[in-house]
């Protein structure tokens, strides 16, 4: 979800569970930076770092991985 989502949402009388996204980008820990590359090209929305019992432990956001393309 985006700030823009939010404040569309707020806009328009809806709720947080209303707007959330479910289906969602994840990746753990080991996981090199050109892997993500697909990834962070294909959606608008941060990856979530999860461990292995899927507690979140981060995100990355879409601009940290491409710029490692520079």
């Amino acid at each position: 979800m985006t700030i823009d989502d939010t404040i569309d949402a707020v806009r328009k009388g809806k709720s947080l569970k209303d707007i959330l996204k479910h289906d969602y980008y994840t990746t753990d820990p080991e996981t090199y930076v050109q892997e993500l590359i697909p990834k962070a090209s294909d959606t608008k929305y941060p990856i979530a770092v999860l461990d292995e019992n899927d507690k979140l432990l981060g995100i990355i956001v879409r601009v940290s991985v491409l710029s490692g393309l520079i």
